[in-house]
C-alpha cells in the first residue's frame, strides 16, 4: 500500500488556491458564532484545514494514546464546518471557484476518515 501524501501545512495550502488579495478580502468576512465571538472566514478555513489534518495525522495512533484524537475532536471538526458552512453562506455573490475547490479539497480528505453510513 502507498502511503499517503503528506498533509500541507496551512499556508502552503491556501497559497494552492487563493491569490494573497483574496486571502486578504475572505478574512474581512466576519462569522459570528453562538458564543458571540466573530472570527474571519479565512481563519475558520484554516482551522478547518488544520483540525482535518490533525485527525488524520493521528489516525495511525493507538487509542489509548494521549494525543490521539478521540470522538470530541471529531464533533468538534463537524461543529467547525458548519461555522465555515456560515461563513461561505455570507459571500453570496463574491463566492469564487477557488473557495469551492479549497473546500472540496479538504472536505474530500476529511471524508476519507470516515465510512458510508448505508443505512
Amino acid at each position: 500500500m502507498t502511503p499517503a501524501p503528506a498533509e500541507p501545512e496551512a499556508g502552503e495550502w491556501f497559497r494552492r488556491y487563493f491569490a494573497p488579495e483574496e486571502l486578504d478580502r475572505l478574512e474581512q468576512f466576519p462569522v459570528r458564532i453562538p458564543t458571540g465571538h466573530e472570527f474571519g472566514l479565512l481563519g475558520l478555513l484554516g482551522a478547518w484545514h488544520t483540525h482535518v489534518r490533525r485527525l488524520r495525522e493521528d489516525l495511525p495512533l493507538p487509542d489509548a494514546a494521549p494525543s490521539a484524537c478521540g470522538v470530541h475532536d471529531l464533533v468538534t471538526a463537524l461543529v467547525l464546518r458548519d461555522f465555515v458552512d456560515r461563513g461561505v453562506a455570507t459571500l453570496g455573490s463574491e463566492r469564487t471557484a477557488s473557495v469551492d475547490a479549497a473546500l472540496a479539497d479538504i472536505d474530500a480528505r476529511f471524508r476519507s476518515l470516515t465510512e458510508e453510513d448505508d443505512a
